[in-house]
């Protein structure tokens, strides 16, 4: 049997200057072969490990980044609503306190004296006979003014108390009705209608914010799933 110099093999000790047969030292190898396989595979093993160890978090990453995203749009949306909930409730509420001041200013006697006037100048026709007059129940307190006006102007007047808040004026054929909430809500409706309301602060920033959140979310690579 040929014999191997044991030096071929140098991580096999000399013991006593010894010459090993062939078929021992065929063994080592073999047996080195499939420990440096052994190794090979788990080297290979470990790396596909980590990979897919990689794979998930990058996907679980992006699985939360994209669930925050979405949730801070949901938080967000809620929050401006809320806003443009509370800009609607104010605007009512500014829309109703003009129309409220509107009214008491024109419910004041000196607009029932105005309009008095007005009406006795323009119906010169109608000036000998009496003009009745119907004053709501809280404008009691212009009954002497518009008596002394009426008569400074030549009318006879009729005065009585009704019991709408409508100042009422009957003269000859026709007849005036003057409702100091009715004008002043049909006064301050047309002026906001006329009023173009821009977008609001809260309406920019939520379209603003969301566009981005949806840029964003179209943006987010896709991460395949490794295989089980």
């Amino acid at each position: 049997m040929p014999l191997t110099p044991a030096r071929q093999y140098p991580e096999l000790p000399l013991v006593d200057q010894a010459v090993v047969a062939r078929s021992s030292l065929v063994r080592a190898k073999r047996v080195a072969n499939l420990l440096d396989d052994a190794q090979r595979q788990a080297k290979h093993i470990i790396s596909r490990a980590n990979t897919g160890a990689e794979a998930c978090r990058a996907h679980a990453y992006a699985d939360g980044y994209e669930a925050g995203l979405a949730q801070a749009a949901v938080i967000a949306a809620r929050y401006f609503a809320q806003c443009e909930s509370l800009q609607v409730k104010l605007y009512d509420q500014v829309v109703n306190a003009v129309q409220q001041t509107m009214a008491l200013h024109l419910d004041e006697p000196e607009w029932l004296l105005r309009v008095t006037a007005a009406f006795a100048r323009q119906r010169e026709t109608y000036r000998p006979l009496p003009m009745r007059i119907a004053l709501p129940p809280d404008a009691k307190g212009a009954a002497p003014a518009l008596r002394r006006q009426l008569e400074q102007a030549g009318v006879s007047a009729d005065i009585a108390y009704g019991d709408t808040p409508r100042f009422i004026i009957e003269w000859g054929n026709e007849i005036v009705e003057f409702d100091a909430q009715a004008v002043a809500r049909t006064i301050s409706d047309a002026a906001f209608n006329e009023a173009d309301r821009p977008p609001t602060p809260a309406l920019s920033v939520t379209r603003s914010f969301l566009e981005s959140v949806l840029h964003e979310l179209d943006a987010t690579p896709v991460v395949a799933q490794p295989k089980e």
